[in-house]
């Protein structure tokens, strides 16, 4: 009912579960995460606090409870004292191993807060509890704290320390914060040195494959991003977010101008994947954010084949040479990663792009269906969707309907998400808005770009 937005109903069902299993912890945890999402944190602290009272050995509730209440009490109005009252209730109260994560906890609220020496204080709590082998990550916490304070030669101890401590299989984790700290002391050879440690290490973890690109792309070495980007598919070809990288950087080699005949080459068939209604034709499409990373059914499979044959339609697109170069690597990607959301939103970040003939918005919106469909906590996708909507000026109930796929999927990640989500405790809501905010002034200042683009392809009327 939650998914389908019939709030009142879901609040009468889980009053129902309330009532008559008050003894099962996980239900006061739903409720708190339903009210939540509804940004009712008040009341959603309240029910917490309610339900640590019948049950105040439940771990996970002590986690929410603290979350709730830095959503609802301001620092300057007793935040941190009634933090640190939750925090010691919970410790006497819950399974001791567990105890070092609430202060770990703690801790980063207080640096949230500003709290800089109460946060060192937490962390101490939060290590002489923790088992060793998971220790390195409290110094992993500790040396962002630092961080935060402009500390970099103790944020360099701690993660010495983490490195020491942190087991075989997670030292690629250590290595990566230390690569961080050192490009933002201005060390680039520094970084990229601990990247090709931890790659030797930890071949085995995408994450610092992907970082190197990153630090090559943000040293402004698009040459250099690239050659890392194709080495690190070479040994994980199946990662979506590496091929999404790839997708991202080729065109910064070959940056050209689309030619003054490019209008009306391709017209409505460019990039349209089968979808000449606009709104995906007969195939997959959003289910209210409940597919995952991969699809494990047969439907799932016969999404994915159907999703490679848009793919070929959209390969087959005329398109001038530099949307030809867009669509080549998109085709490459789709062969290995298909089910993969963030080659799928590349696709249409493609398919939006105003200055080639391969701007098509019923593609976009087909490749943005098979993106959720598949990697719903995604949120550049999402971001994507609503600019879609917003250059088409769609009505507000698919909007609404978009927002509620948001709400349900709870994205956590990507790089527009990240640059919407200025608060670590902003809703998905209040990221949206956000996002819908900056979308707004962007078209605002593009928009004889995208009329062009829209009488070009013969969507004018779209």
């Amino acid at each position: 009912e939650a998914r389908t937005a019939n709030v009142a109903t879901a609040r009468r069902v889980f009053k129902f579960l309330l009532h008559h299993a008050h003894w099962c912890g996980p239900v006061w945890y739903e409720v708190c995460r339903f009210e939540q999402r509804c940004e009712r944190n008040a009341h959603a602290l309240a029910l917490a606090e309610q339900g640590l009272a019948h049950l105040p050995r439940y771990g996970p509730l002590w986690f929410s409870a603290l979350r709730l209440l830095e959503c609802v009490v301001a620092p300057q109005d007793g935040l941190l004292e009634r933090a640190r009252s939750l925090v010691q209730r919970g410790a006497r109260a819950i399974s001791k191993d567990l105890v070092w994560k609430l202060w770990f906890e703690y801790g980063r609220l207080e640096e949230r807060a500003g709290g800089a020496k109460t946060a060192r204080a937490a962390f101490v709590h939060s290590a002489l509890g923790c088992p060793r082998n998971l220790r390195w990550k409290v110094w992993l916490g500790g040396s962002r704290t630092e961080l935060a304070y402009g500390q970099l030669e103790t944020a360099q101890a701690l993660l010495d320390r983490a490195l020491i401590e942190a087991p075989a299989k997670v030292r690629g984790a250590v290595r990566l914060e230390r690569a961080r700290l050192a490009e933002v002391s201005g060390d680039v050879a520094g970084a990229r040195a601990e990247l090709r440690a931890a790659r030797r290490e930890c071949r085995h973890e995408w994450k610092v494959f992907l970082e190197a690109v990153l630090v090559e792309v943000r040293a402004k070495k698009p040459s250099r991003a690239l050659r890392e980007a194709r080495r690190a598919l070479r040994v994980h070809t199946g990662t979506g977010r590496l091929w999404a990288a790839l997708i991202q950087l080729r065109p910064r080699l070959a940056p050209q101008t689309p030619p003054a005949h490019a209008g009306g080459a391709c017209g409505n068939g460019a990039l349209d994947g089968g979808a000449s209604d606009g709104r995906g034709g007969t195939g997959a499409g959003p289910r209210g954010g409940s597919g995952g990373n991969e699809a494990t059914s047969a439907r799932g499979a016969v999404d994915a084949r159907h999703a490679e044959e848009s793919a070929e339609e959209a390969g087959g697109a005329r398109v001038w040479r530099g949307g030809a170069q867009h669509v080549r690597i998109f085709r490459e990607a789709l062969q290995e990663v298909p089910k993969s959301g963030e080659v799928w939103a590349e696709g249409a970040r493609i398919c939006l792009d105003p200055t080639t003939s391969a701007f098509n918005p019923a593609a976009a919106r087909r490749f943005l269906d098979f993106a959720i469909e598949f990697t719903p906590q995604y949120g550049d996708s999402f971001v994507e969707y609503l600019r879609l909507h917003l250059i088409l000026r769609s009505s507000t109930e698919e909007v609404a309907h978009l927002v509620q796929l948001c709400v349900n999927a709870e994205p956590n990640y990507g790089t527009l998400w990240f640059h919407c989500k200025r608060s670590l405790l902003l809703s998905t809501r209040q990221v949206l808005l956000v996002a819908h905010h900056l979308l707004t002034i962007e078209l605002e200042k593009q928009a004889p770009l995208y009329e062009a683009a829209m009488r070009r392809t013969g969507f004018e009327g779209y």
